[in-house]
């Protein structure tokens, strides 16, 4: 929706009157879904560092703060948190504390720790967040190399305060991952994510085709 109200603000899609007014209706609807988000991954993010646990803010408010001219074209209305994989289980245990429950249940204990990229948790408000372990879901989430994710980092500003996120090239790669094999048909946002990460940074092709080759 930020980027079709951007597209009709410059002109390149007429609208009518009341087509205008249904768009701004949803696109301050929206916007305060993503502010809502924004605060509650932040302070997840909060809490899981207050306990010790490392974290790695994913996907859309990363990619909203870093990888697009403005945050308001890329909207988000859940949160994806990576965690080190050593440190899943404490991160869903204390997710759980919190109120959060599972949104699916394991096929066996232990089985999303081992074999899954991570777990959604939802909230008694419901909120949704993803711990995640890893970047990518099926054999992936056993050949990447867990340790890599946490080699390099970029920080912004969510909420008022300062989090982390993967390195650009890091990604790069994960925004390939989810639209190659998170979406039966990738989804046109996951595609436009690759396009800004490419055309927003100076990425190290070096480093691309090491990681790739790697997974």
């Amino acid at each position: 929706i930020g980027l079709l109200r951007a597209a009709a603000q410059d002109g390149f899609l007429p609208l009518r009157g009341e087509q205008w007014t249904a768009l701004e209706r949803v696109f301050h609807e929206v916007a305060t879904a993503s502010a809502d988000a924004e605060r509650s991954v932040a302070d997840l993010v909060t809490t899981l560092e207050d306990s010790g646990i490392e974290c790695r803010v994913l996907k859309g408010p990363a990619l909203a703060h870093l990888d697009y001219p403005s945050a308001d074209l890329r909207p988000f209305i859940d949160g994806n948190v990576l965690v080190e994989a050593s440190r899943f289980v404490d991160a869903i245990n204390v997710l759980g504390k919190l109120g959060f429950r599972r949104e699916h249940a394991e096929p066996a204990a232990g089985f999303d720790a081992r074999f899954r990229k991570g777990t959604m948790m939802l909230s008694s408000s419901g909120f949704s967040v993803e711990v995640h372990r890893t970047i990518a879901d099926g054999p992936y989430a056993m050949i990447i190399e867990h340790r890599e994710l946490f080699q390099a980092s970029s920080q912004f500003q969510l909420a008022g305060r300062q989090v982390s996120t993967l390195g650009p090239e890091e990604r790069l790669l994960q925004a390939c991952f989810e639209a190659r094999i998170g979406d039966t048909k990738p989804l046109l946002i996951r595609l436009r994510d690759i396009v800004q990460l490419v055309l927003s940074h100076d990425l190290d092709l070096g480093r691309i085709e090491q990681l790739s080759g790697a997974w």
